[in-house]
């Protein structure tokens, strides 16, 4: 029985990209500046991105994220998404942040075209840092609470 569950579940992790749409996108938010790759589907999203504190000339400051989504499409083409988020903030030393909490977001979709105009605010409750102490940059960037930006599909 267990080993039915486990295959069951593997099955439909591994098939749920075939339904998806990837995408790239660009965002901005009040501290940083990123990439992000991702793909959705009708009622799922899952993106990852990578930022850096461009506002403020600081390269040396990456913050990767990732954001997993349900989507609720009442509203077509307005898309709202709630879900949850971590972020991850590393500098030159060993020492890195590690931010957890909710995301909501609403995104204005134009399928036909592939194009996603979307914001998005974070609420980031959980934050802990290891090793040596990053700036307060770092901290500003890992609690940054909105976001807006572009995302083309695929």
């Amino acid at each position: 029985m267990k080993r039915k569950l486990c295959l069951l579940l593997l099955l439909s992790v591994s098939l749920l990209p075939l339904s998806a749409r990837a995408y790239v996108g660009l965002h901005q938010g009040p501290v940083a500046s990123g990439l992000e790759i991702g793909y959705m589907t009708r009622s799922f999203e899952q993106n990852l991105s990578l930022s850096l504190p461009l506002c403020y000339g600081a390269l040396t400051l990456p913050m990767a994220s990732g954001n997993l989504l349900w989507r609720i499409q009442r509203f077509n083409p307005l898309v709202i998404g709630l879900g949850v988020g971590i972020r991850v903030g590393w500098g030159d030393g060993d020492g890195y942040l590690l931010a957890l909490g909710g995301v909501c977001s609403l995104s204005w979709e134009v399928l036909g075209k592939g194009e996603v105009l979307f914001a998005e605010g974070a609420y980031m409750p959980f934050l802990t840092e290891e090793g040596a102490p990053l700036s307060s940059l770092a901290k500003r960037q890992a609690g940054q609470y909105l976001r807006i930006g572009w995302r083309h599909l695929f």
